[in-house]
């Protein structure tokens, strides 16, 4: 959390420099071009992560993943942007999709690869338990990537082709920081991750679309200038999310090792805090948008608020139903949230092609909403419907075992249930300063006494 907290206090240091020095166009020219490259690595990672994880319970595998992850990342990321560069090459031949210089777009490609690395290389130090690692590594890069930044903004020489370099720059520094080792080559072992990803690469990836096509489309359909605003209000709209997953991490404890009931119970817990917390904080980011941005980033982008409050009713919907897709996941459910993303994703295209080329930024941040909230209530609807259905499944198999218990075992359960329930009470009146006794008690030492005055 900490570290978490850190790095947003530097990208929002960091995105005001940006902002003031560049100005609305600027900031739209380079998050475009740093926004392909991060579309690159998303599609091009292949879901390895998340195949580290289910390879890691082989303890014999262990060491093999470590060394691929460096070798592994750097070949499928080397990969992804040269695809992604004969891509954009054939795409330069168009004009009105807008496309930055093709320099800007080689720097950030350049990227990939570290960027790609990187999430191997951090995948198996979580999993080694090199937290420390992992924190000092994000930490340094963006220390030095915001220090960078503002010291050529205060030299007057900041331009967005310096601002993609500095991010390409920062990327290899990560990477090094990590301190990847020797990179041990194990042939066999990388086909099986890269066999053991495909089959959740399509949801990864289309979740990580739906949140980063509206910049490419938005850029396409509008203008540089309109990104750079639109850039500003997802910025600030998406530090709902910091406190949003705070919330879901402290109240959903031991979810992995908790039995089903427990984990349904604990993911309705997780995702009623979780709600309160995004709704409070957009709350408050809604009500000081229209003058706090003019007044932070400067009074260019005034028009950054509009699209704000329009993002932020879905971006509410996705951080509090974060624990209903969690634990769908849990019971085994990838393909379910894989289709729900492409589904969102769909719909976020098609509404992005209807409202931008009329409401601009407004129209994008709309379509956003709807796709983030299409998936958040598809996610939310399965998980109460699947959830009550095996609440209700438990509840039948435990009365079906109570009438085949034999009729003794019964009345024993039943003495124990009412002895439980008069310890409870007994409890409860004692903490309350009161000495309370059963029937059966009372009235053998009202017996006692009679006898006594005999």
């Amino acid at each position: 959390m900490g570290t978490r907290a850190v790095l947003l206090c530097l990208g929002v240091g960091t995105g005001v420099v940006l902002a003031r020095a560049l100005g609305p166009e600027g900031r739209g020219h380079y998050t475009v071009a740093v926004t392909i490259a991060t579309v690159a690595m998303a599609l091009g990672h292949l879901s390895v992560e998340q195949a580290q994880i289910s390879l890691w319970r082989d303890p014999l595998r262990r060491d093999g993943l470590i060394g691929n992850g460096p070798s592994l990342g750097l070949i499928t990321g080397t990969a992804a942007a040269l695809v992604t560069g004969a891509v954009l090459v054939a795409g330069l031949r168009w004009p009105a999709l807008g496309l930055p210089d093709p320099l800007l777009l080689g720097v950030a490609l350049a990227s990939v690869p570290f960027t790609t690395a990187s999430v191997y290389v951090t995948g198996t130090s979580l999993l080694r338990g090199r937290i420390g690692v992992v924190n000092r590594s994000r930490l340094g890069a963006a220390a030095v990537q915001c220090s960078a930044l503002v010291l050529l903004a205060a030299l007057g020489m900041l331009t967005a082709g310096w601002v993609v370099a500095i991010f390409t720059a920062t990327a290899l520094l990560q990477f090094v920081l990590l301190r990847p080792g020797p990179h041990r080559w194990n042939r066999s072992l990388a086909r099986l991750t890269l066999r053991a990803g495909l089959p959740l690469h399509t949801g990864s990836s289309a979740f990580f679309l739906l949140q980063r096509v509206d910049i490419l489309l938005l850029n396409a359909l509008a203008s540089p200038i309109a990104v750079g605003l639109y850039s500003v209000a997802v910025t600030v709209a998406e530090m709902t999310r910091l406190i949003a997953d705070s919330v879901t991490q402290t109240a959903m404890p031991g979810l992995a090792d908790a039995d089903e009931e427990a984990a349904i119970r604990a993911t309705r817990r997780a995702t009623v805090a979780t709600f309160a917390a995004a709704l409070g904080s957009a709350g408050v980011l809604g009500g000081c948008a229209w003058f706090a941005l003019p007044l932070v980033y400067g009074p260019d982008f005034a028009g950054s608020a509009a699209p704000l409050i329009a993002l932020l009713p879905g971006l509410v919907l996705l951080a509090g139903t974060r624990p209903a897709g969690a634990w769908l996941l849990r019971v085994g459910r990838p393909h379910l949230v894989s289709a729900t993303s492409v589904a969102g994703l769909g719909l976020n295209v098609a509404l992005n092609l209807l409202l931008v080329p009329r409401f601009g930024a407004v129209g994008c941040a709309l379509a956003s909403t709807a796709g983030y909230g299409a998936l958040a209530l598809s996610q939310l609807c399965w998980f109460v419907h699947a959830g009550n259905h095996r609440l209700r499944a438990q509840r039948r198999v435990r009365e079906q075992d109570a009438e085949r218990r034999p009729e003794g075992d019964r009345d024993g359960e039943i003495a124990q249930r009412v002895g439980e329930e008069q310890g409870h009470q007994v409890g409860h009146d004692q903490g309350a300063g009161h000495h309370v006794l059963t029937a059966a008690t009372a009235a053998k030492t009202h017996r006692d006494q009679h006898a006594e005055r005999d």
